[in-house]
């Protein structure tokens, strides 16, 4: 049996190691994840993309089996009346052009007129082609049809128009669907790959390459067509054959100029197999490589966690026990006691905890108490020059309400106003519990509180802030919000006239300069005899600007603005 100590220290490690290598196995199936939504999405691009080729193609050589029929439409203009020339320049077009099995003129009735290859008189009338020619204009496709003359899978390019003595007659090109390969260039696939193309209806024109599951002349399957039928743009989907292979399919509706139904519907697939194979490949590869390295790290983790970790732990442990009362200096710890590591911790600690901890608790309580009395000092006097500082502003406020001679009631309420404004500065300092700074957006935000609603009553919506979070010392919060509280209550009384009437309070501070702006729409002190006569706000204002070693400027362009600046 393995002694303890080494099955402790041996799943420690082996715990870091696993732990250390999760995250390269996520990594691993994560990439694999990604990679295989990649390729799904690359080949999604590349069906597309083969399917829009093609549709070109198609539309292409329709052009030129259009064009070829308006230039045979001259010629049976000319030659109408002399069916044999006419019959003998189609046979001739017929051996120019090979993928051609037919070209026929008919009647309105549907009877041959001529043909290269049917006899005079025969009808097509059962043609759709023939119908659709006759009742719709320009050119018309037909729909997959076997060849009356030479039994091929075949679809008809057609048109009609009036001869010289106003007959009505058709004349239709007959395509042999098996040429496809060559014209659609599609004689080099992809493995796995399919082209192919179905009339208006889902029959199937032509695969390439030819499968059984693909069989001309018949439908594509329901669930495919239920999808494709209505579409008018270019699409995607995946189905899975009889033969079993889950295939991507891209399609694509063509239309004639003329008309707002498909003729021809092109197909382009991919086999989900083929194109995920060397993916899917290429992670189980990874997974492999990744779980043959895993088990030789642990292999040779483990044998190396023997010999060079859990043995000579277990010696030295033995060894620190018989010098226990020995080099009081040594220090070891680790937090976990029941390893073989944590022995050693504690047979360390257990020889110089008592000294060590005497020691340690001596020079953490002398700092303490110097800290203490240090604080304690610099408290004392903070507050003393606090108290001396507050002091003298008060009584500086009422040497300013005397000079004014105002009765006790106003004198009270002006003084009272003050000594909240400074009161609401210690409240924050208590609240926040920093003795030196505040935050000024905050204390202007209770400041114009207390004045709107518990001072004046008046709606503090009229009032409009634009503060940045600055954060000033204490004693420069207590002259600036008096100078705020001034500056608010002379524009209370006699800048704001009516409910539209604003007062604008902003702060802004760039590269350490501030700039504080009070304005109302009044006349401002320029202009008001009233505001004169009650002067002391702005001696006070004034006073206190000094003290701040600001600068103060008045704007009287649009009402009045007092603007302070300061560092």
């Amino acid at each position: 049996m393995k002694p303890k100590r080494y099955r402790t220290i041996e799943s420690f490690i082996l715990k870091i190691l696993i732990t250390a290598l999760v995250p390269a196995f996520v990594i691993i199936v994560g990439s694999g994840i990604h990679l295989i939504q990649l390729t799904i999405q690359e080949s999604n691009t590349h069906v597309r993309s083969q399917v829009e080729q093609f549709a070109d193609r198609q539309n292409q050589y329709n052009k030129q089996l259009f064009s070829l029929l308006t230039t045979l439409r001259a010629n049976v203009l000319l030659l109408y009346n002399n069916p044999e020339q006419l019959q003998q320049l189609y046979m001739n077009i017929i051996a120019e052009y090979p993928e051609l099995a037919n070209i026929t003129l008919a009647d309105s009735k549907g009877s041959v007129i001529v043909s290269s290859k049917l006899p005079r008189g025969f009808s097509v009338a059962d043609r759709k082609y023939i119908q659709d020619a006759l009742t719709k204009p320009g050119f018309v496709v037909g729909n997959y049809m076997k060849n009356y003359a030479t039994g091929e899978d075949s679809i008809a390019f057609a048109e009609s128009f009036d001869t010289n003595d106003e007959k009505r007659v058709v004349q239709a090109i007959i395509f042999i669907v098996n040429n496809y390969s060559k014209i659609m260039q599609v004689e080099q696939l992809h493995t796995g790959d399919f082209f192919g193309i179905t009339d208006r209806d889902g029959i199937r024109l032509f695969t390439f390459p030819e499968m059984e599951i693909f069989p001309t002349g018949k439908p594509v399957p329901p669930q495919v067509w239920k999808i494709i039928k209505n579409a008018l743009t270019t699409g995607t989907l995946i189905y899975t054959y009889p033969d079993g292979v889950k295939r991507l399919i891209a399609y694509k509706p063509l239309f004639l100029p003329s008309s707002e139904t498909p003729y021809l519907y092109v197909f382009y697939g991919r086999s989900y197999n083929e194109f995920l194979k060397p993916v899917i490949t290429q992670i189980i590869l990874e997974l492999t490589i990744f779980i043959v390295f895993l088990i030789v790290t642990v292999i040779i983790a483990v044998s190396l966690t023997r010999r060079y970790i859990a043995h000579p732990i277990y010696n030295i442990v033995k060894a620190i026990n018989s010098v226990e009362q020995g080099d009081y200096t040594v220090r070891f710890t680790f937090n976990n006691t029941n390893t073989d590591i944590g022995r050693i911790a504690h047979a360390l600690d257990a020889m110089t905890s008592a000294i060590a901890e005497h020691n340690k608790a001596l020079e953490e309580n002398q700092k303490k108490l110097e800290k203490l009395i240090a604080e304690k000092d610099i408290l004392l006097r903070e507050v003393h020059h606090r108290i001396k500082n507050n002091l003298q502003i008060i009584l500086s406020l009422m040497d300013i309400e005397l000079d004014k001679k105002s009765n006790i009631a106003d004198f009270v309420d002006a003084i009272r106003a003050r000594i909240i404004s400074l009161v609401n500065v210690y409240e924050m300092v208590y609240v926040s519990g920093d003795i030196k700074k505040i935050d000024f957006k905050t204390y202007i935000e209770s400041l114009v509180t207390f004045i709107c609603g518990d001072l004046y009553g008046f709606p503090e919506r009229q009032v409009m802030l634009d503060l940045d979070e600055v954060l000033i010392t204490v004693d420069r919060a207590l002259l600036l919000g008096l100078v705020v509280q001034e500056l608010i209550i002379n524009a209370i009384k006699y800048g704001v006239r009516n409910l539209e009437d604003k007062i604008s309070i902003s702060l802004k501070e760039k590269n350490g300069k501030y700039a504080l702006s009070i304005q109302d729409p009044g006349i401002g002190f320029r202009l008001s005899a009233d505001a004169m006569q009650k002067g002391a706000g702005l001696i006070l204002v004034e006073s206190l600007t000094k003290q701040l070693n600001a600068e103060i400027f008045w704007n009287y362009e649009h009402g009045t603005e007092c603007r302070i600046e300061f560092s």
